[in-house]
């Protein structure tokens, strides 16, 4: 959403931001074509919602937009927020470009 790409702005990266972890699956891959984008860092967000603790949307909507960038040849490499919610959590709790980059540097592209 806006508040995790403000964050990723904050830290120096690039985001395509979505108003919900599901959907504009392809706003994304047509960003990434006309920017000319090769490889996308889809972090995961980990929402268990209250009441629900089974819920995994965040996740099922990043393996969803992950499926669509591959089937396009966009490589995509997906991430966690370290034991936060997400990337805005994270970054509120103190994370840093070197922190992130760190801890992101050994994900597997596919």
């Amino acid at each position: 959403g806006p508040t995790d790409a403000t964050a990723a702005l904050e830290l120096g990266y690039y985001p395509i931001g979505r108003p919900s972890c599901s959907g504009c699956e392809r706003h994304v891959v047509d960003t990434c074509r006309r920017l000319g984008i090769a490889r996308v860092t889809v972090c995961v967000d980990i929402d268990h919602k209250p009441g629900r603790p089974g819920d995994r949307a965040g996740e099922i909507g990043a393996r969803k937009l992950a499926d669509t960038l591959r089937a396009t040849r966009i490589g995509v490499r997906m991430v966690t927020a370290c034991g936060h919610k997400d990337l805005r959590d994270w970054f509120k709790a103190g994370a840093t470009r070197v922190m992130v980059d760190l801890a992101w540097y050994q994900a597997e592209w596919k």
